[in-house]
């Protein structure tokens, strides 16, 4: 965070600041008050406004300069949230229970996501196993039938019979490699 942005972000603050002292000073002369307490009036007031602007200014620099580096060495950025440290002003606050909403939320859709692979696979697996029984059923039936049977029909079923193999191993490499 530059201090240059902030006091543009600033800016309105800033003029009203000084047509609000400007006002006092127009005030204090009018009422004939000694130049010395309006140097000390207005002092003050100045000191004031720009404690207040460092202030600020070092608290969200603080936590925007963290958040800014946490983000750069993480690999899974949506982790954050898990690293940053709550901060102690309002738009912080917004931002981090935002941040927060925005992951529970993400891991809410993973969830659901895993849990329809999930779903997904048992069912492929159900059918291969079930189309692999009618499989080993031919094998055998061929096995028992060398003679009555041709060679094109022992290779199909052979062919069949890799098919299902194929995506067996399929779902299993593909499914590890989406929980990895």
């Amino acid at each position: 965070m530059k201090l240059s942005r902030y006091l543009k972000d600033k800016l309105y603050f800033i003029i009203l600041f000084i047509t609000f002292l400007s006002l006092i000073i127009l005030l204090l002369v009018g009422f004939k008050v000694s130049l010395e307490l309006i140097i000390v009036i207005i002092s003050l007031l100045v000191i004031f406004a720009i404690l207040v602007l460092i202030i600020e200014y070092l608290k969200k620099r603080n936590f925007y300069n963290e958040f800014i580096n946490i983000v750069d060495k993480l690999d899974k950025k949506y982790l954050v949230i898990e690293m940053l440290n709550s901060p102690n002003f309002q738009e912080g606050e917004i931002l981090y229970n935002e941040l927060y909403e925005i992951n529970k939320s993400m891991l809410e859709n993973i969830k659901n996501y895993e849990i329809s692979m999930n779903d997904f696979k048992d069912y492929i697996e159900m059918w291969i196993h079930e189309v692999k029984i009618p499989l080993s059923s031919l094998v055998l039936m061929i096995h028992n039938n060398k003679n009555n049977i041709s060679s094109k029909m022992v290779d199909q079923v052979k062919r069949l019979d890799n098919y299902v193999e194929q995506v067996l191993f399929y779902i299993y490499v593909e499914f590890y490699i989406i929980i990895q």
